[in-house]
């Protein structure tokens, strides 16, 4: 039985299979994890930490628009916060 860490993904890894065109939506993370995949950590963490990192470190455009109140929004700059599913 292995452990895997808590360490973030490297989502950047993804990016050469993506299409060229940058999107105008927020991260989508989907992930399976079966029945004997053990981790230390929060799995939701570290998919946002991932992000997070792929966002801020590679030329990405960000999209994501927080609510200020109810007239107002702002640019978060990193693309969070993502849905993350995990299954």
């Amino acid at each position: 039985m292995s452990t895997a860490s808590a360490t973030p993904l490297n989502v950047s890894a993804w990016l050469p299979i993506m299409a060229a065109q940058q999107p105008d939506a927020l991260a989508i993370a989907v992930a399976k994890k079966g029945q004997n995949v053990f981790t230390t950590g929060d799995d939701e963490v570290s998919l946002s930490e991932g992000i997070f990192r792929t966002y801020t470190e590679t030329n990405l455009r960000y999209s994501q628009m927080a609510p200020l109140n109810m007239y107002d929004e702002k640019n978060t700059g990193n693309n969070l916060p993502a849905q993350i599913e995990i299954y």
